[in-house]
């Protein structure tokens, strides 16, 4: 289950009927969502995680660097800025390539969409 605080005005998550939704409101335990309807108010039970996929990934900018493989490297689409994501990385803590200098484990879309906030001060647009 997602904690609000790991929320941010808009987060992408599925809800209740596992559509793609934005989250545009975060409260202690309610959360407002924009629907293609309209909005909609429901607590955290009913909010989930989206998983992070290739698809997504493309959706996002990302390019792979070995497209088809299933542990492919993906270079951010951001120009003067290098974050590279590993989908499905083999079990390590930590990695270290050429210039990088940290890493953060990050499985589902809203804990994308908040390091890629924290790191360029920009928010990841995704095509859904």
């Amino acid at each position: 289950m997602i904690q609000a605080n790991e929320l941010r005005i808009g987060n992408y998550v599925k809800d209740s009927t596992h559509e793609v939704s934005k989250v545009r409101g975060v409260f202690k335990d309610e959360i407002y969502l924009s629907l293609e309807g309209g909005n909609l108010e429901t607590n955290l039970e009913n909010i989930h995680p989206i998983p992070i996929t290739e698809d997504i990934l493309l959706k996002a900018g990302f390019t792979s660097r070995k497209p088809g493989e299933p542990s492919a490297i993906w270079d951010c689409p951001k120009e003067n800025f290098s974050m590279i994501v590993f989908l499905n990385p083999p079990e390590r803590k930590e990695w270290r390539t050429g210039a990088t200098t940290g890493s953060a484990s990050c499985n589902t879309v809203h804990q994308l969409q908040n390091l890629y906030f924290a790191l360029t001060g920009e928010e990841l647009t995704i095509n859904f």
